[in-house]
């Protein structure tokens, strides 16, 4: 007759259960990566409105998401012309107008030309990351210092 081990094998799935949380819980607090929800290029020769509206404040990176913060505790999700791209300066993230060149670090006041939006439409390039970012959501078409 064999005598088992219960113990050494209660022991060990333990263990391992530890250690499966404890990786888990390391590869949680990673920052994220920053990528820009926003909206494709039209066709050639296909012409767009856009929304106008003009809205000002911080421009703040939150768990990975690019936000236009009014103040300390309300901020909305960007969802960002074509036209804008994320570039680095430094260590820093920051926001690149293309056709003018103007450059936007994180964390400087900024107005902004867009809109509110209830829900980001599905042709949204990076749709799941506004998804994950959440709303309220706004669209940015047009950016300068404040």
């Amino acid at each position: 007759m064999v005598a088992q081990d219960n113990g050494g094998i209660r022991f060990m799935k333990v263990l391992l259960s530890s250690l499966i949380l404890f990786v888990a819980g390391c590869a949680h607090v990673q920052p994220a990566e920053v990528v820009l929800p926003m909206f494709p290029a039209p066709a050639p020769g296909v012409q767009t409105v856009n929304l106008t509206a003009l809205a000002s404040g911080t421009l703040i990176e939150k768990n990975g998401c690019i936000r236009l913060a009014r103040d300390a505790s309300h901020s909305a999700m960007i969802l960002w012309s074509h036209d804008f791209e994320l570039v680095k300066l430094g260590a820093s993230n920051a926001i690149r107008h293309k056709p003018g060149g103007m450059v936007f670090e994180v964390g400087s006041r900024v107005k902004a030309g867009g809109g509110a939006i209830e829900t980001p439409p599905s042709n949204l390039l990076n749709l799941d990351v506004a998804m994950r970012c959440g709303g309220p959501y706004i669209s940015v078409h047009t950016m300068s210092e404040a």
